[in-house]
C-alpha cells in the first residue's frame, strides 16, 4: 500500500503527486493520501479511488501532535512505503515511523532549495535544521527534482550522494493537450482582441515575487494594452490586491484563484511569466511548453 503525505500539496507539488497517483496500478495498490494543512479543496481533484485522511484541525507548528496522529494512522493502515512531499512533511514522516515494529519504507521528496526557503521562513531554519539533518539521514531514500538540490542536501545534511536519486517531475503531456482545449472564459479574453494577456501561476507567497511582476506591469501599462491574470491562492492575496490598486492596475489585473484546469488559461494567454526568486523544478514552465 503506497502512503502519500503532504502539507496541503498546493501548487506544483500537488500536480506532481496527482500525476503519480493517476499512474499507480490500482489492481496492485491501495493509495492512502494524508494531508495536514488546508490549502486546497481536494474533493474534486483527486481520484475517487484513493482514501483521503485529512488532519485539517492540525496547525503547522503542532509538531508532536502531528507525529503522534500520523503514527497511529501508519499503525492502522500498515503501508508498504510512505512518500512525503515538502520539508515539513518529510520530517513528520521520519519521526512518526521511529521505533515502529512494522515500519514502512520512508521515501522523502525535495522539490525546492531549503536554503532559499530558510531565507523566507526564519523559524524553519532555527527550529527545523537539526530535525531535517536527522530525518534526511535516517530515511530509506530521497528524491530530488534537480541536481543542485541533490548537491545542497548532501552538503548541508551530510547525506551520502548515493542515497539521493534525481528524478525530474513527471509531465502528463497527453492529459495537458486534452485539458488545454477546454474553454477559459474571462473578460480579458475578448473576441478579436488586440490587447496582450499575461498569466502567472503559483502560490501567493513572498518568494514567488508577484510584487515585482506587478511593478513591472505598471511600467508598461501606459504604453501597451496589457492585462495580467494571476492564478493561485496564498497569504499575500490582500497585500497584492492592494499593491495592484495603488499602482493603478485595478482594471488590468485579476486574481482568479486556484484553477482545477490551469492549462486552458495558459493556452489562451499570450505570455506566461515566472517571477519567482528561486525554484527547484518549476512545473508551470514545461506545462506551458507542452
Amino acid at each position: 500500500m503506497p502512503f502519500l503525505l503532504g502539507e496541503g500539496l498546493g501548487g506544483g507539488i500537488e500536480r506532481v503527486a496527482l500525476n503519480l497517483v493517476n499512474h499507480f496500478d490500482y489492481a496492485r495498490y491501495n493509495i492512502v493520501l494524508v494531508m495536514f494543512s488546508k490549502k486546497i479543496e481536494i474533493s474534486d481533484i483527486w481520484p475517487p479511488d484513493i482514501k483521503v485522511i485529512n488532519l485539517l484541525y492540525m496547525r503547522r507548528r503542532q509538531f508532536l501532535k502531528l507525529v503522534l496522529s500520523l503514527r497511529r494512522i501508519i499503525e492502522r493502515e500498515q503501508p508498504g512505503f510512505l512518500l512525503s512531499f515538502g520539508f515539513y512533511a518529510n520530517v513528520i514522516s521520519v519521526f512518526s515511523a521511529m521505533f515502529l515494529k512494522a515500519k514502512p519504507k520512508i521515501i522523502l521528496s525535495s522539490h525546492c532549495f531549503h536554503r532559499q526557503e530558510w531565507a523566507y521562513e526564519k523559524w524553519l531554519k532555527h527550529f527545523f535544521s537539526m530535525m531535517m539533518h536527522y530525518s534526511y539521514r535516517h530515511c530509506d531514500q530521497i528524491i530530488a527534482v534537480a541536481q543542485k538540490i541533490k548537491m545542497a542536501l548532501s552538503q548541508d545534511f551530510k547525506v551520502p550522494p548515493e542515497k539521493i536519486k534525481v528524478i525530474y517531475n513527471p509531465l502528463g503531456i497527453a492529459e495537458i493537450d486534452k485539458l488545454k482545449q477546454e474553454e477559459a472564459a474571462h473578460p480579458f479574453f475578448k473576441k478579436d482582441r488586440s490587447s496582450f494577456v499575461i498569466i502567472a501561476v503559483g502560490r501567493l507567497a513572498q518568494r514567488k515575487r508577484f510584487d515585482i511582476l506587478l511593478r513591472a506591469l505598471s511600467l508598461v501599462a501606459s504604453k501597451v494594452d496589457v492585462y495580467l491574470l494571476i492564478a493561485g491562492e496564498g497569504e499575500l492575496l490582500t497585500d497584492l490586491q492592494l499593491l495592484a490598486s495603488n499602482l493603478g492596475l485595478k482594471n488590468r489585473v485579476d486574481f482568479i484563484g486556484v484553477k482545477k484546469n490551469p492549462y486552458c488559461w495558459i493556452a489562451k494567454s499570450d505570455l506566461l511569466v515566472l517571477s519567482s526568486e528561486c525554484e527547484g523544478f518549476p512545473m508551470v514552465i514545461p506545462e506551458a511548453m507542452a
